[in-house]
This record gives structure tokens, sequence and C-alpha cells, in this order.
């Protein structure tokens, strides 16, 4: 900015400044414009960004300030917050002499010391104006010291401005608002002070000193005599300013005794000391209930958040705006008139908050139903009686409820039901000794409990399956004996692969058979117990996890070479590597051709081997493959060339006798999948299956 100290410029975010006070050797910031001969002439809009900790330490050097000297400029928006600033004549916070300019909507908060004029804003106002700007902090020099300008001289005004800093001078002129008014100075209208003040000669709660020559207007101005601990306005010289107690400048009873503060200007009463809107950040209306019955109030507070960082209320003072009458809104009480929904909103320098009362009817419990769980039951164990409890109210809200034995209480316990919706709840206690006794759950006659002695119930035994693959259930069974003449519900608690279920059973007379689903999952080859527990006995039961039949082709034997029109024999190895027997279809595959050539079934651990007989057709290589199951394994053999045609005959029954129907014969060239055809069905190759089965020899023949 000292490049061009004629150029307008806007802030475009807060600043840390906090860095400044190791600037320049300790003396921290260099203020802008800090030459009489050199002056900012420009304009500087703060956007209401703030700009905090700035550090000035030039205790020897004059015009100090964020701007040091501003002929012909302007400030607005500027906010200054925790600022350390020491200099010597015409020292303040945000310009040390300000000439023909003006500051707007300003403020700044922290400590300022200097020598003579200074302000916690202006150290000098010159043919200038100051409005609508506040100071809290403190601010002290040895003359012309005040809480927002030091000195005002000819032409400056001062309007709509407030001090709440803390004033000490060492000499002359001290005054919470301003230090001094020179000559010729012209007016002070719609401020004022609140601060303490401290000095020699000239001290006054809002002027320290007015000059009697052409003399400046002060109107509809105001010092705090409580806060300042000073009973004069004005230390010395003419002029007129009212003193107030703080009870009479805070709160609404600020609007009737400091009327015309508000006239023409942007004050608005807070629950503290009125403030200036612009001054305002944000706005947060809250309420302590927004559920409330239309017969129950309940309290809302606006906050206010101003620019310097400080928060306070306007709680009482608040412009409130209703969608409606359903509410009224007293000294920060809400008092409902009517059921339903109503937003209240407050809305300060452009910032709108909104906070929504819901009214409802008062809550209404009744129970509609409650019953016992069991009609009867094992001595020593839990009753429970089960409730249902309806509210007909908008509120939510709860009920006490009491279960009686005999009419004893024996449980209490509070129910909470929402608004316009019901519960159910349980109330359960313990039982003693066997025998009959009435239930009252609250007004609720809900029957007669029978209590029969623990031996009248046994569990008797839990049957569960051996073995069991893994998938899907199995069912677990306890089989229970009831000697009494009545259904008893019992506790049982069933345990067993990381599962535990705890229920009660209703046993009826004689024999019951209560069934547990289990799952069967993996890993295999564990052992499950399965335990079932009624009181003190329990009953167990075991299940072995077994691997299904599972096939695997182990082997696959082939010759490396034949020749053309040559019969070999294919021989598959089948084994079951599961925990039990079954049963799989084997097929073969030649070049690409899979059919099926036996159904085989296996006892866990049992392998068998199957034989093929293949005639190779034309030289290549003829590829083969076995499947049994979900595994396969493959071989290839080298076929050969003979020359000449050949004729394949596939031999037939187990004793060896021949059958015309057996053979087929092919003339002409092979096909070319290196295999010699037939006719009629089969694998396209002339195949005979060879199979031990039980020790006999099966020969298949292809039709």
């Amino acid at each position: 900015m000292e490049e061009d100290l004629e150029a307008n410029y806007v802030l475009g975010s807060d600043i840390a400044a906090n860095s400044t006070e190791k600037w320049n050797s300790g003396k921290g910031f260099d203020p802008i414009g800090s030459d009489l001969n050199e002056p900012f002439q420009g304009s500087f809009n703060g956007n209401g960004h703030i700009i905090n900790e700035l550090t000035i330490m030039r205790m020897s050097e004059n015009h100090i300030g964020l701007f040091g000297v501003i002929n012909g400029g302007s400030i607005r928006s500027v906010h200054l917050k925790n600022v350390d600033i020491q200099g010597d004549i015409l020292t303040a916070g945000l310009v040390g002499h300000l000439r023909n300019g003006k500051i707007n909507s300003s403020i700044v908060t922290g400590e300022i010391r200097g020598s003579r004029g200074t302000g916690g804003i202006v150290g000098d106002l010159y043919q200038s104006n100051l409005h609508g700007s506040s100071t809290y902090g403190r601010v002290t020099g040895d003359e012309d010291v005040g809480g927002v300008v030091g000195y005002v001289g000819t032409g400056g005004v001062v309007t709509s401005s407030v001090s709440h800093s803390n004033i000490e001078s060492t000499d002359i002129s001290a005054g919470g608002l301003i230090g001094m008014l020179g000559k010729s100075s012209k007016n002070v209208q719609r401020s004022y002070a609140t601060g303490t003040v401290q000095g020699g000669e000239d001290i006054g709660g809002l002027v320290g000193r007015v000059n009697e020559f052409r003399s400046p207007k002060i109107s509809s101005s105001y010092w705090d005599t409580e806060q300042s601990g000073i009973e004069e306005g004005i230390g010395a010289g003419p002029g007129s300013v009212t003193g107030l107690t703080t009870e009479q400048m805070t709160g609404s009873a600020a609007k009737e005794h400091m009327e015309y503060l508000f006239v023409g200007t942007d004050f608005m009463t807070t629950d503290s000391y009125p403030v200036l809107e612009q001054h305002v950040k944000d706005v947060d209306v809250s309420l302590t209930n927004s559920l409330v019955s239309v017969e129950d109030t309940t309290d809302i507070t606006v906050r206010l958040d101003l620019y310097d960082g400080s928060t306070t209320t306007a709680t009482t003072t608040a412009d409130y705006n209703l969608d409606g009458n359903a509410v009224t809104i007293e000294d920060g009480t809400l008092t409902p008139a009517e059921t339903g929904k109503t937003n209240i909103s407050v809305t300060v320098n452009g910032k709108t908050d909104t906070a929504t009362l819901d009214v409802r009817t008062p809550a209404d419990i009744s129970m509609t139903d409650a019953a016992l769980d069991t009609s009867a039951i094992l001595a020593n164990s839990t009753a429970a009686v089960t409730a249902t409890l309806e509210n007909d109210g908008g509120m939510p809200g709860s009920e006490p409820i009491s279960t009686t034995v005999e009419g004893e209480t024996v449980h209490s316990d509070t129910v909470h039901v929402g608004g316009h919706d019901e519960t159910t709840a349980t109330f359960s206690w313990s039982v003693g000794q066997a025998g009959s006794y009435d239930i009252t759950l609250g007004d609720h006659d809900v029957g007669e409990l029978t209590v029969v002695d623990n031996d009248s119930v046994r569990l008797r035994d839990v049957i569960a399956p051996k073995t069991v693959t893994p998938g899907g259930t199995y069912a677990v069974k306890a089989i229970f004996e009831n000697t009494a003449d009545t259904a008893v519900s019992v506790p049982v608690t069933f345990r067993g692969d990381g599962q535990i279920v705890a229920d009660r059973l209703r046993v009826q007379p004689g024999e019951t058979t209560q069934t547990f689903d289990v799952n069967a999952s993996k890993p295999t080859g564990r052992t499950i117990t399965h335990a079932v527990s009624l009181g003190e006995t329990t009953r167990r039961a075991n299940t072995t996890i077994l691997a299904p039949a599972t096939f695997e082709v182990a082997g696959l034997d082939v010759p490396e070479t034949v020749d053309t029109g040559e019969t070999m024999t294919v021989t598959a190895t089948v084994r079951n590597t599961g925990d039990i027997g079954g049963s799989t279809a084997v097929s073969l595959d030649v070049a690409g051709d899979e059919r099926t050539v036996e159904n085989t079934s296996l006892e866990a651990g049992e392998t068998q081997e199957i034989d093929i007989d293949v005639t190779a057709g034309a030289a290549g290589t003829l590829e083969f493959g076995v499947t049994a199951g979900d595994d396969s394994l493959t071989e290839a053999v080298t076929v050969q060339s003979d020359a000449g045609s050949h004729t394949t005959t596939a031999t037939g029954s187990a004793g060896g006798d021949s059958d015309s129907n057996s053979a087929a014969t092919t003339a002409g060239p092979p096909d070319g999948d290196g295999t010699t055809t037939t006719n009629g069905p089969g694998f396209g190759v002339t195949v005979a299956l060879v199979a031990l089965l039980g020790g006999g020899l099966v020969v298949a023949r292809q039709q």
C-alpha cells in the first residue's frame, strides 16, 4: 500500500498479525502513510474482516496507528482486535492523524499508549467525520486522552460512536469518549461511554475538556456514572451531557432513558448496553425446550456475536418475528396459546436465525392391556407381566408402574411413552416357594400365578445327530418331562458351536420335545458339544462335522505311442477323499467328445481303477481326459502311421463268446480326429469299458 497511497483497497479476509511484534527489530508494524508529507489519500474497506493482534512499538515516533496520517482518505468496516500499540504524539488504534477524511463502522480493541492526543480509534480528528465506531480496552496517555478520539480539532464530527475502554491520563484532559474538543470542532451526537476515567485535571465521563472558544454542539450523548466513577460528564468547559446509571443504560430501559440515541442511528437495544447493528457479525436464536406442552412455558435466548469477538444477548429486547399467534414472548419467556409449530426469527444486520417451537397437548398415559407371561412357573425363578401403555397426548411422558403380589409391592418402574404413541413393557420379579398368588400391575388385576416345585419339570435327554456334513441345518432335540397337572414355563439355556440361546419354554404335562436348529458349518473334522440346561441340570449330545464325499482322479495311465488302428487301454484311478461314501459319474473325453462311461460308488477313502479300451485312428496326437466329480486329469498319446486299412473288433461277453453285432468295420481313410469312427451310438471311437466290480470282468460294447 505504501507504493500507492491514493488507491482504493478492500480487505479480502481476516489477518492474523501476531507476528508483527517481531518486525522491524521489535518496533512492530510500520504505519501506512506515516509522514505528513506522504499521507494515505485512498480508501480502505475492511469488509467486516478482523486484523488480530497488531503490534506497534514506536514510543519516540508521532502519528502512530494502522494508518499514520490520512488526508482526504476514508476508512470503513475495519476491525482491529487485541492491538498492542505504543507511540508518542497522536497515537491511536486506527489513525494517528485524520485530516479531511472519514471513518465509518470500525472497531478497535486492545491497549493503546501515547503521550498527547491519544485515542482508541483516532489521535487527532481534523475536518473529518467519525461515525458508527466503537472501542473496548485501555487507552493511556499524558494529555488529551479519549476512548474514541484523543483530540477533536476544527471541523471534527463524532456521531453514533461508543467507548467501553478504560481511560487514564497522567496530566490533563481525559474523557470516556473524547479527551479534548478543540476550538471550532463541530458536533458530538448520539454517542456514549461506559469505561472508567482516571487522571489529573479535566477528566469527564464523556469529554475531558471543551474549548470555550467556538465550542462544539454536544447532543444526545451519555455516560455511565457508575462504571466510570465520574460524576461530571465534561471535565472542563461548556456543554451538557447526560449521566445515567448502568441499569438505565442497559436492556429495554435504554430506549426510555437514552431515547434520542436511537433516532436516526443504527443503535439497537440488547440485554446489556446498546450496540450498533453493523457491528453484529452473527445472530443465534435458541430455545431451552423446543418441545413443550400447551400448559407449560420455555425460555428463549438471542445471542449476538460482535465483530470485536465479544458476545451479548438481546433476549428481552429483540424484535421477534413469529409466523402466527400460537405463542407470546415476554422477557425471554415463551407462553404457548395453542398447539402447533411456530417459527421464531430474529434478524440483525442482515443476519437471520430461526428457532422452531413445537407445542403439543399434555401427555395422557393409560394402560390398555396387561397379562402374565405364563400362568405357572418353577419355584425360585423369575415371573413377568407384560403390559401395553398408550399415550393419547402429544407430549412424551412417563408413568410409574408398581407390581404387587398378594397386595405387597415387589417391583416398581417408570415407563416412558412418546407422544401419540404406545409401548410394550415387561415387569419382572423373583418368586419364592410354591403356591398360588394374585398379581396386580398398577390398577390392573392380571390374574393368578401358580408356582410349582422345582422337581415338577425335569430335563430328561438331549438328542443330536452323530454326524452331519456342512451346509443346511440340523436339529438338536431336548426332551422334558412335566409331572404337574398344568403347563409350566421354565428357563432353558442352549449352547452349541458358539451359539447361546436363553429362553423360556412352556412345558406341557407329560413329555415335551423342544427342537433347536443348528447351522452345519465348516471346518470339518470337529465335534460340537450341544448342552441344554434347566436349573442345575445340564444334558449334552455330540455331533461331528464330516467332509462330504469328494472325488478325485488320482491317476490316468495311457501308452506313450500306438499305431493307427491299434486298440489301447486307458486306466483311470478314482478316489473318494471325503469322510463319507458317495457316488459320481466318470466321463471320458477323447479329442473334445465327452461321454459318461461309468457311475461309481465309493466308500470314504476307497479307490477304484476303471479301464477303457480305445482304438486309435489317424496318425497324430490323441488327447484323453477323465472327469470324476469336480476333478479331472488329461494325458496325450502319439498315434503312428501304419499302411493299409484296419478293421476293429470290440469283443463282447464276459465268457469270451463273440457276438456278430459287436464288431464295427470302417473302410477308407480314418477321420481327422485320430480315431476310427463306428456306426451307431457311442463316443465316436470304438470304446470298451473294462471294470473290476466285485471281482467280475465286464466288457462294454459299442453297438
